[in-house]
């Protein structure tokens, strides 16, 4: 099976290449790495597409690109390109990232998708995936994304329109993966849910 793993993930090249030292989160990059790697041992094929965002407004365009210092030699990891522009970065992000999926699918066709989270460029690939392209979609949910509070006005209303659709992605998955009960119950009708209260490594699972 071929899975689009699409996940905000942050590899070496990506920290080299885009000032993201800000929103740079070494916690979601080995989660991430571990459910690919997983799947990638049971005989999928494997691609990670992430936004590589950068959280800092500045007025400069970075490209997309294939991450230079794969971790797996055999999960290749893909990055929109990024705007940072106030106001702009978000939508930016999403329409990049959704592009990249279509150029990945096109270019040898995926039987499944799992998402990352509800982060804005991930609930727009989940969507096109789930209504376009007809594929189903296996959600994992990490972090609670409608108790985040935007700061101002401008956020609010872009932030108003991904929650609301956010909110709609939750009742079309076909599964959901999720570290507490409460993340599972937002998930609404008879969607498998599983459970996982922890995905760590080797060396902290062996310690005593």
């Amino acid at each position: 099976m071929r899975i689009a793993f699409i996940a905000p993930y942050q590899g070496p090249g990506l920290v080299q290449k885009r000032p993201i030292v800000r929103n740079l989160s070494l916690g979601s990059r080995v989660k991430i790495e571990l459910v690919a790697k997983m799947l990638q041992s049971r005989g999928h094929s494997v691609e990670i597409l992430s936004q590589g965002e950068i959280v800092e407004p500045q007025f400069k365009f970075y490209p997309t690109f294939c991450e230079s210092e794969p971790w797996n030699q055999k999960i290749p990891v893909y990055y929109g390109s990024a705007f940072p522009v106030r106001y702009l970065n978000g939508m930016w992000s999403s329409l990049s990232l959704r592009r990249l999926f279509k150029q990945r699918h096109r270019a040898a066709p995926f039987d499944l998708v799992v998402a990352y989270n509800l982060k804005y460029p991930q609930v727009s690939c989940a969507n096109y995936a789930i209504r376009t392209l007809k594929l189903p979609v296996i959600f994992e949910y990490e972090d609670d994304q409608f108790h985040e509070v935007p700061s101002d006005r401008g956020n609010r209303l872009t932030s108003g329109y991904y929650l609301s659709a956010a909110r709609r992605l939750l009742g079309s998955v076909s599964g959901c993966l999720a570290g507490s009960e409460s993340l599972l119950s937002q998930v609404t009708g008879d969607v498998p849910k599983l459970l996982l209260c922890g995905v760590v490594s080797q060396s902290i699972a062996k310690a005593s």
